[in-house]
C-alpha cells in the first residue's frame, strides 16, 4: 500500500523470517541436538549407567548456579536460549511465542513448566574498584563470573598486560559484602498477619509459625551464598569459601526454604 511506512515493511519482513526460514532452521537444529542427546543416553545405559552420561553434564564454572535438571537437556537449553534472544524484538512477539511452543513440543516439554522458561545460567558477581598492581594502576570493575580472562583464572590487567588485579583485594571486597548482606538479612523487617510489621534484632534461625513472612526470602539469601561459595572455590578464595560454608550450614535454613517453596506451590 502507498501509505505503508518503512517500519511497517521491516516489521512484516521480520515476522515472515521468524515464522518461516528461521523456524525451519531452528527445528532442524533442535531435532539434530535431540538425536545426539538420545544417542549419548543410550550409550550410557549400555555401559551400565543410569541413563545419564557425563557428556550431557554442563560445565561447572564460577557463575554456574543452575543444576542440570533446572537447565534441561542440551537441546531444550538451545531452544530456550535462542527464543530468549528472539523475544527481545517486540516486532515479532506473536511469532516468537508460536515458535517457542513448537520447539517445546520438539523437546517433549510442556509449556508453563519451570524448566521450559529461560533462566540465565551464569550469575553476576561484580567487584568494584579493583586496582592493577605492578602495572598501570588502573581501577576497574570486574565480574568474577563473566569476565573472559578472569573466568580462565587469568588476573592480568587487560589494559597494560603487565600488572595483575589483586585477588586478595577482591576476596576482601566480597567478605565485606557477605557481612553486610548477613546483617541486612538477620535484622530485616518481618511481615506478620497479626501485628503487621516488626523488626528482628537477633539472628533468624527459623520462623516460629506461618504467620511470619520475611521481606528478604530465605531462598534468595541462601542462593546468593551458594553462588559466592562456588566463586570462592573456583578462584581459590579460602576465607570467603569457609565463611559462606559456615553460614550455609547454620541450623534452620532447610526448614525456611522448604516453607517458602510450599507457600509458592500453594
Amino acid at each position: 500500500p502507498a501509505d505503508e511506512t518503512k517500519e511497517d515493511v521491516e516489521r512484516a519482513n521480520v515476522r515472515t523470517d521468524v515464522s518461516g526460514a528461521l523456524a525451519k532452521q531452528l527445528a532442524h537444529l533442535v531435532t539434530e541436538a535431540l538425536k545426539v542427546v538420545k544417542s549419548l543416553r543410550l550409550d550410557s545405559s549400555q555401559v551400565g549407567g543410569h541413563g545419564h552420561s557425563r557428556s550431557l553434564a554442563y560445565p561447572r564454572l564460577a557463575g554456574s548456579h543452575l543444576s542440570d535438571a533446572e537447565m534441561g537437556h542440551p537441546a531444550l537449553a538451545l531452544a530456550k536460549s535462542v527464543i530468549e534472544v528472539f523475544s527481545l524484538d517486540e516486532r515479532c512477539t506473536r511469532e516468537v511465542q508460536t515458535l517457542r511452543q513448537s520447539l517445546l513440543r520438539f523437546c517433549h516439554e510442556r509449556d508453563f513448566t519451570s524448566v521450559s522458561y529461560f533462566r540465565d545460567p551464569c550469575a553476576v558477581v561484580l567487584v568494584r574498584g579493583l586496582r592493577c598492581v605492578g602495572g598501570c594502576g588502573e581501577v576497574s570493575d570486574i565480574d568474577l563470573c563473566r569476565d573472559e580472562m578472569i573466568s580462565q583464572r587469568n588476573w592480568t590487567c587487560r589494559r597494560c598486560n603487565v600488572g595483575k588485579y589483586d585477588r586478595g583485594e577482591a576476596e576482601a571486597h566480597l567478605l565485606n559484602y557477605v557481612d553486610r548482606e548477613e546483617r541486612r538479612y538477620s535484622c530485616q523487617d518481618v511481615l506478620t498477619t497479626d501485628v503487621g510489621l516488626r523488626t528482628l534484632t537477633g539472628r533468624i534461625s527459623r520462623l516460629s509459625d506461618r504467620t511470619h513472612k520475611l521481606r528478604i526470602p530465605a531462598r534468595e539469601h541462601v542462593d546468593n551464598l551458594k553462588v559466592l561459595t562456588r566463586v570462592a572455590a573456583f578462584h581459590q578464595m579460602d576465607d570467603l569459601r569457609d565463611t559462606c560454608t559456615a553460614l550455609l550450614t547454620r541450623d534452620g535454613w532447610t526448614e525456611l526454604v522448604e516453607e517458602e517453596q510450599q507457600e509458592e506451590e500453594a
